[in-house]
């Protein structure tokens, strides 16, 4: 999810910490591209306890993806 430089509005807040929990229990890898530290910041204090990966550059963003990825156990 890349975000504007914009700042952050509370529904944008929301939006954000709520896509990470569905991504999470999906089983689905979700990584914030943040520009502004300010906006790092913010989602930093919002998700601490969950684990959201807030980057600051698209490459970041997906090398941290590349290396939590793991093989999805198929079901019997």
């Amino acid at each position: 999810m890349d975000l504007s430089d914009a700042p952050l509005s509370t529904a944008a807040v929301s939006t954000v910490v709520r896509t990470h929990r569905m991504c999470r229990s999906a089983g689905a890898p979700l990584a914030v591209v943040a520009t502004t530290s300010e906006t790092r910041r913010t989602l930093g204090a919002q998700t601490s306890a969950d684990g959201l990966d807030v980057q600051s550059t698209r490459s970041l963003a997906v090398a941290a993806l590349a290396d939590a990825s793991a093989p999805v156990a198929a079901a019997a």
